[in-house]
């Protein structure tokens, strides 16, 4: 499911479905098609097209070689993380979650340059860039916990999740401050997209916020709760 099927020539992008299958109206002769998708070498294929006919385009994909990157989460201090959360950033891939001992092993395709985060319960995340062509040794530090200012470009200080038909994104088009700033997704009548955290609050305190409101009137809401 998923993948990006492109025709250059006429300009037509499909993507699979749930089952993997895909349909394309293409005239008849001689087309050239690209396949891609996160995780899969890029595949091309030339199909013939006769009129009238029905040509079964059915491809195997082979998957791209992975790698290990691996290593310590520690706070501030020097301490081991366990239950650290470590994740890569804009790609399909599940997270993992380091051990008692602080050690974590993330597994992904070769090739890339991801950006990679972790972060713990009570610390901020540590964010980092790398171009990955084999295993790799790579240690996490968590900083002390700070506001979210969502300047790493990424929900990574909190452990956001996301609700609803779109998922919020990080956006530069109009900060209160700074480069970056959240947005909800873009949505349609009767649709919604929530953003929300967990979090541990040991006293009492004021919760603040900036935001702005760019909606419908009387038919479209922002709720804070």
């Amino acid at each position: 499911a998923g993948v990006r099927i492109e025709v250059p020539s006429r300009q037509i992008v499909e993507v699979t479905d749930a089952q993997g299958c895909f349909q394309l109206h293409l005239p008849e002769g001689q087309h050239t098609m690209t396949l891609a998708i996160f995780g899969y070498e890029d595949t091309e294929m030339v199909v013939t097209v006769n009129e009238q006919e029905t040509v079964d385009g059915s491809v195997s994909l082979v998957a791209t070689p992975r790698v290990v990157v691996h290593g310590d989460v520690r706070d501030p201090g020097g301490a081991l993380v366990a239950d650290a959360e470590v994740w890569a950033l804009h790609v399909p891939v599940a997270p993992v979650f380091s051990n008692v001992e602080g050690r974590y092993a993330l597994e992904l395709p070769i090739g890339e340059i991801y950006q990679l985060a972790a972060r713990g319960n009570g610390l901020g995340a540590d964010l980092r860039s790398v171009d990955i062509d084999g295993d790799l040794d790579l240690d996490f530090v968590l900083p002390v916990l700070a506001p979210e200012d969502f300047e790493l470009g990424a929900f990574a200080s909190y452990p956001w999740t996301m609700v609803g038909d779109a998922d919020w994104v990080i956006d530069g088009a109009v900060p209160y401050e700074g480069v970056y700033c959240a947005r909800s997704g873009d949505i349609h009548h009767n649709q919604r997209s929530e953003l929300e955290v967990v979090i541990n609050v040991v006293t009492a305190g004021a919760l603040t916020f900036r935001y702005r409101v760019s909606s419908e009137t009387n038919y479209d809401f922002f709720h804070f709760f």
